[in-house]
């Protein structure tokens, strides 16, 4: 499934800051923020940063335990925007030249607040950051990406990004956390509570993509999850969580309670996008239209055919439909139960819909064709339990002893369910190991 372009950026990003540093690491010595061009004994980040980007070769930062509190504020136009500056004087954290990797003490304890001054970082083309064990909260931006927007190379690993924001009044807005038009990784990451809308709220004349993150690109995700996102504005938004037109490949992740005024809660595949997505839960997450996982729009005023590969996927009591196709969906061995509206449909004159091992609770799936059907009343008494949160801390649906997903796949089974749990295993005791339809193996 093009895979190929991820393992390209697999490849930029270790050639980029895979490597040991050159220099020696460089230590953030205050919180707060201050601009003179020198770090020695008194460097704040933004002077660290600064430092890193001027010299040759991987650069590593230190952060210790704390608030680092952004606060030199850019200058606004006079419609109240933050205006761009690449020098790092104020605003947000310009990485240029330079593979920068960022260390903190912890997801908890070592926080990077921008106080809605700006997003956090700016990463150029040519240029590459690592950000791992801390947690960036309260970005801000009025256009694209409240915390980091990317042209280059960036990694995010045990990151949190909380309470972000992107609001916006243009005909777009993009990346309520992250904006992404290059290589974007995402690893044992949270995301909660990232914001995208145009103001004034339901906005008619202003689209947004991408609660979390907006995706141009390249993007990988494992072992994260998404969690009260939202992209807020006309019916023309999509994805809650995650607004994909590139290439997306999200696996053992959870989608929780977020939502779209448009298209797509949680997630939405759109243009000509590429999403292969498995061993995922989708819950809770609310939207007017589109379902909590849409691939494709009804309304696209240009021909497209975005396509989504889905494998083990429990789609489970989202708000509006579950799964809602109008490009190229294939899935495979996956749950779509008990949501509020139809749980899977597909339409349009460019929909392909195939699937294998699908368990859905629908009498009238609307063009979705499914191995086992189930009633929807006993969703919950028979089939699963509600979503419970896992020693990975990842929420899921746990399976009931004796559900019509256990042991029911078919065909090739990821080797894996989304806590890691090794697959296949005999759930129903029958003596013969057969793996399970939906993100948790029994």
């Amino acid at each position: 499934m093009h895979s190929s372009r991820f393992l390209v950026g697999c490849g930029l990003l270790l050639l980029a800051i895979g490597a040991q540093a050159q220099h020696p690491d460089i230590i953030v010595s205050k919180t707060s923020d201050s601009f003179d061009g020198v770090c020695d004994s008194d460097c704040s980040l933004r002077e660290a940063i600064t430092l890193a980007s001027q010299r040759q070769g991987s650069q590593r930062i230190r952060l210790g335990a704390g608030v680092y509190q952004l606060s030199l504020a850019p200058p606004q136009d006079t419609a109240g925007n933050p205006l761009e500056e690449h020098e790092n004087h104020n605003g947000d954290l310009d990485v240029r030249y330079a593979a920068i990797t960022l260390l903190g003490a912890g997801m908890t304890r070592t926080v990077i607040d921008a106080g809605q001054l700006d997003r956090h970082f700016d990463v150029v083309a040519g240029a590459s950051l690592l950000i791992q064990d801390l947690s960036l909260r309260n970005g801000f931006h009025s256009s694209e990406g409240g915390v980091l927007r990317n042209y280059g190379v960036a990694e995010l690993k045990r990151v949190r990004l909380i309470n972000n924001r992107v609001s916006f009044a243009q005909p777009f807005g993009r990346g309520g956390a992250i904006a992404n038009y290059q290589s974007l990784r995402v690893l044992q990451s949270e995301f909660i509570r990232n914001h995208l809308e145009g103001r004034g709220g339901m906005n008619y004349t202003a689209v947004a993509h991408g609660g979390a993150i907006y995706n141009a690109r390249d993007l990988l995700v494992r072992d994260s999850v998404f969690r009260g996102s939202r992209a807020a504005a006309d019916y023309e938004s999509g994805g809650g969580a995650l607004y994909n037109s590139g290439f997306a490949d999200v696996a053992r992740s959870a989608f929780i309670g977020n939502g779209s005024t448009g298209n797509g809660g949680a997630v939405s595949n759109a243009d000509n996008g590429v999403l292969g997505m498995s061993n995922s839960t989708l819950s809770s997450n609310i939207t007017l239209y589109g379902g909590a996982l849409a691939n494709g729009v009804d309304y696209s005023a240009e021909p497209s055919s975005p396509k989504a590969y889905l494998v083990h996927l429990s789609i489970v009591a989202n708000h509006g439909r579950g799964l809602h196709n109008t490009g190229h969906a294939r899935v495979r061995n996956s749950v779509i139960v008990g949501n509020q509206g139809s749980n899977c449909s597909s339409s349009g004159i460019y929909a392909q819909f195939e699937s294998q091992g699908l368990l859905l609770s629908d009498l009238s799936p609307y063009g979705c064709q499914a191995d086992f059907m189930v009633d929807s009343a006993s969703v919950f008494s028979e089939v699963l339990y509600p979503i419970d949160t896992n020693a990975t801390g990842l929420p899921a649906h746990p399976l009931r002893p004796g559900s019509a997903a256990v042991d029911a796949g078919t065909s090739a089974c990821a080797s894996h369910d989304q806590r890691g749990v090794a697959r296949p295993r005999d759930g129903d005791g029958d003596g013969v190991a057969r793996c399970d339809l939906g993100a948790y193996e029994l």
